[in-house]
């Protein structure tokens, strides 16, 4: 076994000595742009005006470039680029605060183009400019003469002239800096804006900044904590329901639920039902309107089979009650046309012989769109009912080879292998595997690949 190699030290190499080490970086930065840079960039930051003007000139070099940058490139960039950033952070702001702040202004006018030619090339990029506007925000606030209208109106430039994701976080990172006098500032021209935008026929530009703006005015409304603003910015875009959903959760959590069921009445929300009844329900809760509820949620169950709202349903009825409920929505659920809705709910909620019931009475009514659910309901069903399970895996079978659906060839040899083996736990008259798997064959033998696949199963 070969002697593992000893690490070095900051200790072994101090003892190089600095002409050496500094002989060693010249030599390796010859070869690696990213190190010259950074190298250029500590030298330079002896003196702060120097430091200043070199980080401004490579930020300026790298917005000249257009083409398109892949994987290996993305990555040298957004090294530079938090190289940049911490060049500003601890070698420049500590002695110029004041252009620290104009350097990682510059560098954030000079995202956009960087994202724009790294568009494809993952996450390390967005993620080293998000951290260099965090720290924007974090340097602004700490200037001693910032001008509250100043800033919002760069920041309202800035969030206005970005085509990429640069500017995400900027107002966010500026709450601090802007304070309420900044955003008022800038949730007044952003009004204004909007009113200047053409309401008749709005072309997909118009329609781009309107919805910009919208959201400009909500972040605005949500730092200053302010519902009633929040409204204001949903009825001023001409969508409250696209924000309904939204308001309704901040009134409901400003102890203002009678005014979020409004909201929701007057303008329904356009977001997933779970999601819409389940904010209903927790205002009418507040509002301690528990009948309405209980309703709703029996009414949403019984429309869309959601488990966690029977549940929610049963618990909150009264003891003794909840056993007779619960049969009554397993006989609707029994009852459900949609076979397949029906099979799965009775096997996760589980009821596995109603599962078997309904499976015995209605297999016949399941087709190939339904494969998942007759592999799932067998696979639950096979220690208790062994011979509905193995009917489920026989239908499973037939439909993949009636349909040639090769892409499933594997989980239906898989299933019809199963079949085989729980034969041997089946009590009821069946026909046998062996003769089943022959009329297969019979029917379906030119599909060779299945039967390779079925015959390695064994």
């Amino acid at each position: 076994m070969a002697a593992r190699k000893a690490a070095i030290s900051a200790a072994d190499l101090a003892r190089l000595g600095a002409e050496r080490l500094a002989a060693l970086l010249v030599d390796r930065a010859a070869g690696d742009p990213v190190l010259d840079r950074r190298l250029r960039m500590l030298v330079a930051a002896a003196d702060p005006g120097r430091l200043a003007e070199t980080i401004a000139r490579r930020i300026q070099h790298m917005t000249r470039a257009r083409s398109a940058l892949d994987g290996e490139q993305t990555k040298v960039v957004a090294r530079e680029v938090a190289d940049l950033h911490r060049a500003i952070v601890d070698d420049l702001a500590p002695a110029r605060p004041g252009d620290a702040v104009e350097c990682l202004w510059k560098l954030l006018d000079a995202a956009p183009v960087l994202l724009r030619r790294a568009e494809f090339a993952g996450e390390r990029l967005p993620a080293a400019v998000a951290a260099a506007v965090a720290d924007l925000g974090r340097l602004t606030a700490t200037l001693p003469d910032i001008d509250p209208p100043t800033l919002a109106r760069r920041v309202a430039a800035a969030l206005d002239a970005d085509g990429s994701s640069a500017t995400d976080g900027l107002l966010t990172a500026m709450a601090d800096a802007l304070g309420a006098e900044g955003r008022a500032v800038m949730r007044r021209e952003a009004l204004a804006a909007l009113a200047r935008l053409p309401a008749a026929n709005p072309d997909w530009p118009t329609l781009g900044a309107r919805f910009a703006l919208i959201s400009r005015l909500l972040l605005l409304a949500d730092l200053d904590r302010d519902v009633d603003a929040f409204a204001a910015a949903m009825v001023a875009g001409g969508r409250p329901d696209l924000h309904s959903a939204d308001l309704a959760e901040r009134l409901l959590a400003a102890g203002r639920a009678a005014e979020g069921l409004d909201w929701i009445d007057r303008h329904p929300p356009r977001i997933d039902a779970d999601v819409a009844v389940d904010l209903r329900l927790a205002l009418l809760e507040a509002l301690g309107r528990r009948p309405e509820a209980q309703a709703l949620r029996r009414a949403h169950f019984e429309r869309t089979l959601s488990a966690p709202h029977l549940r929610a349903y049963l618990k909150a009825l009264p003891d003794f009650e909840d056993f007779e409920a619960e049969e009554r929505a397993l006989d609707h659920v029994m009852a459900v046309r949609d076979t397949a809705a029906a099979l799965d709910f009775l096997v996760a909620w589980p009821a596995l012989d109603r599962a078997a019931e309904l499976a015995g009475k209605r297999l016949a009514s399941l087709g190939l769109a339904q494969l998942r659910s007759i592999l799932r309901a067998a696979e639950a069903l096979d220690p208790r009912h062994p011979a509905i399970s193995v009917r489920l895996r026989r239908c499973a079978a037939e439909l993949v080879l009636r349909h040639g659906a090769s892409d499933e060839y594997v989980d239906a040899a898989l299933a019809l292998a199963d079949a085989g083996d729980a034969m041997a736990r089946v009590t009821e008259k069946i026909e046998p595997h062996a003769a089943f798997v022959e009329g297969l064959r019979r029917e379906h033998g030119r599909k060779w690949r299945f039967w390779q696949l079925y015959e390695a199963t064994g």
